[in-house]
């Protein structure tokens, strides 16, 4: 360098190798694990329920994700030819999950379902494949009480008296009355859930309703409403939005233990309306 003035600038004097580290295995999913419950308004503050669903359909066969395996490290060399250790890549297991098994077309690193039903991710984050049933009318005298391990649609509605209770999520495109729903994951009503005060609807995860009146609401995830929720006892494990447009909490009782969001809380009339927010149940 001093022989040549080599000075001002860079001058490469040694020359090592750095470690190349594996790459982890990782999971490459076929359907949408983060399900968005929240429905859309348009311009006009119109939510069309028609086309709000969050199940992911899925049939015998389909591809649910795919196992990229772990890649091995590549040891570097250091400025005096010592060998640099590098680390392979972690392993990581396929989360197959009921109703799923590993294609021996695709190789054993692909998941597909076993059966026709709806795809989810379940809390231990393994790929389940859940039957689906699907009941075309009413849940009335015609169908009696309905109890069903996994996925349900009901395309009419829920009439008085009666109870619906499944393991996976549920779907109602009608509306519910003083009725008993108890859901072990997500629930849509795309009707109001009204009546005389003998109705509950108990979920585990988010509950996405256009409006609720006079009735009970246990919500362990989200409640997430269209309209307004009048003279309700609802009892929120996360946040309460009622922010359409059309949105307004009048009455009732809620305890939510999250956020509350709405544009309209109580009523010039008025109305006794009773919010508690930050609530802790535990605690309780």
């Amino acid at each position: 360098i001093f022989r040549q003035s080599l000075f001002d600038e860079e001058v490469l004097v040694a020359k090592g190798t750095p470690p190349k580290h594996g790459e982890n295995g990782k999971i490459e999913y076929y359907f949408k694990t983060e399900k968005e419950y929240q429905p859309k308004e348009d311009v006009d503050g119109r939510i069309d329920y028609r086309e709000v669903s969050f199940l992911e359909n899925v049939k015998k066969g389909d591809h649910l994700c795919k196992l990229t395996p772990p890649t091995p490290g590549f040891p570097g060399k250091s400025l005096t030819g010592r060998e640099i250790g590098a680390k392979d890549g972690r392993d990581i297991l396929m989360p197959q999950g009921q109703n799923t098994e590993l294609s021996g077309e695709g190789g054993p690193e692909v998941l597909v379902a076993a059966c026709d039903g709806c795809a989810t991710l379940n809390k231990s984050k393994q790929v389940e494949v859940l039957p689906k049933l699907e009941i075309k009318g009413d849940v009335d005298f015609k169908t009696g009480n309905i109890s069903f391990n996994g996925a349900l649609v009901i395309g009419g509605d829920v009439k008085a008296g009666f109870m619906v209770e499944t393991t996976g999520d549920l779907e109602i495109n009608g509306s519910v009355e003083d009725a008993e729903i108890k859901v072990n994951g997500n629930a849509l009503i795309k009707k109001g859930f009204v009546g005389n005060g003998k109705g509950l609807v108990s979920t585990t995860g988010d509950l996405t309703i256009k409006f609720a009146q006079n009735q009970k609401i246990k919500c362990d995830g989200n409640l997430i409403l269209g309209g307004e929720i009048m003279h309700c006892e609802s009892r929120v494990g996360g946040n309460l939005s009622a922010s359409g447009r059309k949105g307004a909490i009048i009455g009732g009782h809620a305890m939510v233990q999250g956020n509350i969001e709405g544009p309209q809380l109580g009523a010039i009339n008025f109305t006794k309306t009773t919010v508690q927010v930050g609530y802790d149940f535990e605690m309780e």
